[in-house]
């Protein structure tokens, strides 16, 4: 098997050094140039939302403070469940049936 010294995580110096005397810190094959102190941003980051975001925004909380137009409904059903007067009849559900696998098969 044949190693290239072209790996990007092998130093050149250190590569052929296995008979040199290389101080301590030229050794680690991993080390990088030496540290930096880290420096302070001047610039700071803000965020604008467009008109049209805000727009949005509120139409999302008028939709969610709007009341369900099915409740009335949804009670009527829930009602008749709870006095076991919940009817469907066999016909119904039976075209529902035939319509749900005619729809699958397309």
């Amino acid at each position: 098997m044949k190693i290239n010294n072209n790996l990007p995580f092998i130093r050149k110096d250190t590569a052929n050094s296995s008979s040199k005397n290389v101080s301590s810190k030229n050794s680690n094959a991993y080390s990088t140039a030496e540290s930096k102190p880290a420096t302070q941003a001047t610039t700071t980051d803000t965020v604008q939302l467009s008109a049209n975001s805000k727009l949005l925004k509120d139409m999302v909380q008028q939709l969610k403070d709007m009341p369900d137009p099915r409740k009335a409904l949804i009670d009527e059903l829930r009602t008749s469940v709870a006095n076991g007067t919940y009817n469907v009849s066999s016909k119904n559900i039976a075209e529902s049936i035939v319509n749900k696998v005619s729809l699958n098969d397309y």
